[in-house]
């Protein structure tokens, strides 16, 4: 039986989503996060982090869904009343949606039509003159360790983000800024949740077709 290999594969499924009308795209991203913490019988501490992600992104007109495998590091807090909540570090992953709003265009047009009549976000979103944002969500699991001891924990999450497309020179790469609330349902602790900002850099393998162009 002859093997496909891992790149023909791609090739394939990158093929397949420009016959489905489907973007395909990468992303690489870096996220600051300040999370609220509170265990049971003491006050709130806040902890800085960071993490750093890559994503594949299945894209539609309306829609996106999106899978992530990142790491990630918090650190301790302050030790403020001789108490503080011990820093952390793991791996993650995350299954996301999205939904992108209307584009605004640099020049205050309407979103492209394309061929069949309907609005194309693809054209608008990878064209050089469009700025586009939306709303999504998600959830995630975390591995973590705290640090100086060997104890892992597991926790899963549920976030809610907004996010703002920017174009650049290229037709295929774009930024993206991402601002997500994120809430940790963790044993160890009464409360945790985050804040913060991801920017990061997407490219699409797919390309618009030729009468979206």
């Amino acid at each position: 039986m002859r093997i496909i290999s891992g790149f023909s594969l791609f090739a394939i499924l990158v093929s397949a989503g420009t016959a489905f009308s489907l973007d395909i795209s990468s992303s690489i991203s870096s996220r600051a996060t300040l999370t609220v913490s509170r265990m049971e019988g003491f006050d709130y501490k806040t902890q800085g982090g960071n993490s750093l992600e890559l994503g594949t992104l299945l894209e539609w007109g309306s829609c996106a869904i999106t899978g992530i495998l990142g790491v990630h590091g918090t650190e301790a807090s302050n030790l403020g009343g001789g108490w503080g909540y011990r820093g952390y570090e793991g791996v993650h992953l995350r299954l996301q949606g999205e939904f992108p709003l209307s584009p605004l265009s640099a020049g205050g047009g309407t979103a492209p039509v394309g061929t069949n009549g309907t609005s194309r976000v693809r054209a608008s979103t990878n064209g050089t003159s469009a700025v586009r944002a939306g709303v999504g969500g998600g959830s995630g699991g975390f591995f973590s360790r705290y640090r100086e001891t060997d104890q892992v924990i597991f926790y899963p999450s549920v976030y809610a983000f907004l996010f703002l497309d920017a174009p650049t020179g290229s037709p295929k790469v774009r930024v993206r800024y991402t601002f997500p609330f994120e809430w940790y349902f963790r044993k160890d602790l009464a409360t945790s949740f985050s804040f913060g900002l991801s920017i990061g850099v997407l490219y699409t393998w797919t390309g618009p077709r030729e009468g979206d162009k």
